[in-house]
């Protein structure tokens, strides 16, 4: 069990970042979901909002799962191309994973302000 708590925080990256990304594509019809006004208007604030939840529930480790939460998305594409016979040119990958990057910065500031509130508000221990 100890193990699976371990885990939460990594699936929860995981599965936030692929339904944001899966939902859109679904939504809207478009093969990535950056193509859609809806990802920035409502996806991309989606997970900065929660990169600040994650800083807030996890304070130790903020910037590794909202990276994981950006990366998770170039893998969600790829797989649902594969998964749709969707034949994908790779030669806009390193321009794509370094947009994702780019995108995660906000995501990182995010995190970490949702981590200083959380270690500035701490009830006090019971002693």
């Amino acid at each position: 069990m100890k193990k699976f708590l371990q885990a939460v925080p990594y699936l929860y990256a995981v599965v936030i970042s692929a339904a944001v990304w899966l939902s859109i594509t679904y939504f809207t019809g478009r093969r990535e979901a950056w193509d859609s006004e809806y990802y920035w208007q409502i996806g991309y604030p989606v997970l900065i909002g929660c990169s600040v939840f994650i800083g807030i529930t996890w304070p130790e480790k903020p910037l590794r799962l909202v990276m994981l939460m950006m990366m998770i998305q170039p893998v969600t594409l790829f797989l649902q191309a594969l998964f749709a016979g969707d034949p994908m040119s790779f030669s806009l990958l390193p321009l794509g994973m370094l947009l994702f990057t780019v995108l995660a910065l906000p995501c990182f500031i995010s995190a970490k302000i949702g981590s200083v509130l959380k270690r500035r508000f701490k009830p006090p221990d019971e002693s």
